[in-house]
């Protein structure tokens, strides 16, 4: 607890047996009553002292220059010490301080007595002055006196010129607190208008006014009186008064130029109705009025030594009443009138004083400053050096901050991250300064406040878990969050339909603001037109309320909670468009037997367009008797042409396209018709599965037909040892060498023959072919298979052999029916077939001139197949005599069928 340890600014003593003596430059100071009385006097510079300091004791300590005279060291001794106000250190004695018992530099009402045991010369001396300190008001310093009748005292005390130095002068030592200054309304609890009378402590029968809203004072034939009680106990018992002022408000303008005051408390019994059972006491001022008031106007008047005097007094009321002291010039009386308790504006006595000092409440209201939201848990702001702020509090009344302390701490609450340390002053904010936070993130932010006193909060905190400091908890987050994705749907006349992404923010985010989804609309020239909010969480909306055939700019942005934007979307020109796209012209391209490559004009919508949207492709075949959509159409497709495949040979088809815009407008639809290709049809006509041919490049005859009539510009034959196909020898008409008898392109329903370049190996040779009609490769013929065979001979024969045997007649006729029958020829059913073999004798023969004849038409048949000339016979008539059937007719036999 503070100690003030004031030295006396100015010392002397009066004494009454040298009434003109002034004894300010000696060195002690003498108190005596023996016939005469001696006061020290002294005074104090107290402007040392708070003003808000709370007294809890005050010492006067007088040292002593020499031993007690007629009473004893130790002795008990009555003393009194009232407070006195300035005087002239060089030039104050007896007389000019009052004399004759009435001292004007006494202070009314301000004194206190006491027994205090005598001390010896060289000790100090201590008198308890903390009930006249505590109420300092307006004193300079002090006056001991003694007064015992019959008991005579002398005993000097060391001044401020005392040889041993100022260290022994008189001195006031002051323990104190720092308490609160603060100005107390003590209300009046009851006023009125008194009638004159001779004694006011007794009942007067005159009219008293009471419950009116007015009390006057006047002078003249009749005075009145303004009564006005309070009670003391209003006024907290610990309070130390430093002043009181009565507060009144007149009624219209007036004049007090002089008052006088006396106070007395209530007497036993007195009520508010019935307040004349009092007791006067001495208490009387006179002094100054409060001058000319103007109009209706609140004034101050000073009570304080009253006030005082009613708290030193006691009881639950006291009162003053106040009058007029003189008249007004030229005879006309001075009247006052002031507002009683009972009207609008209610008198009462404002009290200056001291109080305990309580410590503040931790700061109240804690918050962050420019934040961008805050959810009654987080405070989000988008800075690393937010401001905070708080009220301060406390339970005294006109106590104030001194001192703060703030402290940023983990979002765990572990440690303290920053701390400002303790900053003089009664700022209520406070801004965290750059690099105090290093990151984005969560943090809590804690305060505590001093009062004026130097005392730290008390432990009721809020927001935290140390309740010794008011906390706040934010969010930092100084990035934008990612920009969002944009589509643009439907457009009508009046609406545009969009979809977005969702929220994005690099961690760590305050995440989104509520309310912070954006879709913006701008004109042309990129003024705003509309701001739409969207509920958070969606990813679409429609933006209504446009106007029809009107280029807009559409586009999106996010903002988080802390207060960040997202960059903006991609912004779109959208029109809301009503006139629907031209229709597109369409083409067909080559007609294949299942394919169809279309093609159709490019987007057209006159000037005023939303743009492309959608472009749809519809195919139907012709099923029956109706037009039915193909599987898989209509369908939403991109560019300008498009390849139907998959198609059915020779059936009838129809396409058409339509464009769809932004606005929903979609063209005419027109049908293009069209027929696919017919595949072209291979046969192969003279190869019959299960023959034999003895030709090792044996002509292979084939037939072609197509249903649209179509020219045939390929061919293509294929043979493989194997019936799958796997590693086919393919020949086309195309192809080098040139292998076809035919020149291209050759007419449907055409007969065409192959011959292979090559031989071919002894065995089945599996065969096929397919021709080409300029569009499609018509389908593979049927397969089919040939075996072929190096023919042997069971006889010799020789040009002029005249004799031929049965058996090489037979090996004939068999190779013949052979090769027939793979040429897909009919069996020849021999004449004569039993000749008999010239082994039974050249005369046993029967073979005839038919036997050979029949054989070459067999064989002549079997080139006709072929499409080729039959053979030249020997030119020698064959006549049915035996020298005429020689052996060069049956080698040319053996020739012709091996090279069918």
């Amino acid at each position: 607890m503070p100690t003030l340890t004031l030295t006396a600014t100015k010392d002397s003593y009066i004494a009454s047996g040298s009434p003109a003596t002034n004894y300010g430059s000696s060195g002690s100071m003498s108190v005596s009553y023996s016939g005469y009385q001696e006061y020290p006097i002294m005074t104090f510079d107290f402007s040392q002292l708070p003003a808000n300091a709370f007294v809890t004791s005050a010492t006067l300590k007088l040292y002593a220059v020499s031993n007690p005279s007629n009473r004893g060291v130790g002795t008990s001794t009555p003393f009194s010490v009232n407070t006195i106000t300035d005087f002239t250190e060089s030039t104050v004695n007896y007389n000019s301080f009052g004399g004759s018992g009435y001292y004007s530099g006494l202070v009314d009402s301000l004194s206190t007595s006491q027994n205090v045991p005598l001390v010896a010369s060289g000790n100090w001396m201590n008198l308890d002055v903390s009930s006249l300190v505590k109420s300092r008001i307006g004193f300079a310093g002090f006056m001991l006196s003694y007064y015992v009748n019959g008991v005579p005292y002398q005993q000097g005390f060391a001044s401020r010129n005392y040889s041993g130095g100022i260290s022994f002068a008189p001195q006031l030592v002051i323990e104190y607190s720092i308490g609160s200054l603060v100005t107390i309304n003590v209300p009046i609890i009851c006023d009125y208008t008194q009638n004159e009378a001779s004694q006011i402590e007794y009942p007067y029968n005159a009219t008293i006014n009471v419950g009116s809203q007015y009390v006057k004072s006047n002078e003249g034939d009749t005075y009145k009186f303004m009564m006005l009680y309070w009670n003391p106990n209003a006024l907290r018992s610990d309070a130390q008064v430093k002043g009181a002022n009565f507060m009144a408000r007149t009624t219209y303008a007036s004049t007090l130029s002089s008052v006088a005051v006396w106070s007395f408390p209530f007497g036993q019994g007195a009520t508010e109705d019935n307040p004349y059972k009092m007791t006067v006491m001495g208490s009387y001022i006179s002094g100054a009025g409060w001058g000319a008031l103007t109009g209706e106007t609140w004034f101050s008047y000073p009570l304080t030594k009253v006030f005082l005097g009613s708290r030193q007094a006691g009881g639950t009321s006291y009162g003053v009443y106040l009058r007029n002291e003189i008249s007004g010039a030229n005879g006309v009386w001075l009247i006052s009138e002031i507002y009683s308790r009972n009207s609008s504006y209610p008198p009462y006595i404002a009290v200056q004083a001291v109080i305990p000092n309580q410590a503040p409440n931790a700061p109240q209201n804690p918050y962050v400053a420019a934040a961008a939201s805050a959810d009654g848990t987080y405070y989000y702001i988008n800075t690393r050096t937010p401001t905070v702020g708080w009220t301060f509090n406390d339970p005294d009344a006109g106590d104030s901050q001194s001192q703060y302390l703030v402290q940023v701490v983990d979002n765990a609450y572990s440690y303290v991250v920053w701390d400002s340390g303790w900053r003089v002053g009664s700022a209520n904010t406070f801004q965290i300064p750059a690099g105090a936070i290093g990151a984005d993130g969560t943090y809590w932010i804690r305060i505590q406040v001093k009062d004026a006193a130097g005392m730290v909060n008390i432990a009721n905190g809020s927001g935290g878990g140390d309740s010794n400091f008011s906390h706040v908890r934010l969010v930092i987050d100084t990035q934008s969050p990612y920009a969002p994705s944009l589509t643009i749907g439907a457009v009508t006349g009046t609406t545009i339909a969009t979809t977005y992404s969702l929220f994005n923010d690099p961690a760590p985010s305050a995440g989104v603001m509520p309310s912070g989804l954006f879709v913006v609309v701008d004109d042309d020239v990129g003024n705003r037109v509309a701001t739409h909010q969207p509920a958070v969480g969606s990813t679409s909306f429609t933006i209504p309320g446009l106007t029809p055939n009107t280029r807009y700019w559409v586009w999106v942005t996010y903002l988080d909670a802390a207060g960040n934007w997202s960059p903006g979307s991609t912004k779109y020109p959208v029109i809301t468009d009503t006139r629907a796209p031209d229709t597109p012209t369409q083409t067909n391209g080559i007609l294949y037997a299942t394919s169809n490559g279309v093609s159709w004009s490019s987007f057209s919508d006159g000037p005023v367009s939303s743009g492309l949207l959608l472009t749809t492709l519809y195919l139907q075949v012709f099923a029956g008797n109706a037009w039915r959509n193909v599987a898989g159409f209509p369908a939403s497709v991109t560019g300008l042409s498009y390849n139907f495949t998959g198609l059915t040979p020779s059936t009838m088809y129809r396409w058409g396209v339509t464009y769809t815009d932004y606005a929903q407008n979609e063209s005419s639809l027109n049908f293009t018709p069209f027929t696919t290709n017919s595949y072209a049809v291979t046969t192969i006509e003279n190869v019959v599965a299960g023959g034999k041919v003895y030709n090792d490049r044996p002509k292979i005859r084939m037939k072609v037909i197509d249903a649209n009539d179509a020219s045939l510009l390929d061919l293509e034959f294929q043979r493989s040892p194997i019936p799958t196909f796997t590693s086919p020898t393919a020949v086309t008409m195309s192809g080098t060498p040139q292998s076809f008898n035919v020149t291209a392109p050759f007419a449907s329903g055409s007969l065409v023959t192959h011959t292979p370049t090559n031989t071919l190996p002894n065995g089945i040779a599996y065969i096929r072919a397919r021709a080409y009609d300029s569009k499609d490769w018509g389908a593979w013929s049927a397969v089919t298979n040939i075996t072929i065979e190096t023919p042997t001979y069971p006889t010799t024969l020789a040009v002029d052999h005249t004799t031929i045997s049965k058996r090489t007649i037979d090996d004939i006729r068999n190779k013949v029916n052979t090769v027939r029958q793979a040429r897909g020829l009919a069996v020849i059913i021999w004449t004569d077939s039993t000749i008999k073999d010239w082994t039974n004798g050249t005369g046993s023969t029967n073979i005839r001139a038919i036997h050979l004849i029949e054989i070459r038409q067999a064989i002549n048949d079997i080139y006709v197949s072929l499409g080729v000339a039959a053979p030249t016979w020997g030119v020698d008539p064959i006549i049915d005599i035996t020298v005429k059937r020689k052996g060069q007719h049956w080698i040319d036999l053996r020739n012709a069928i091996a090279a069918a």
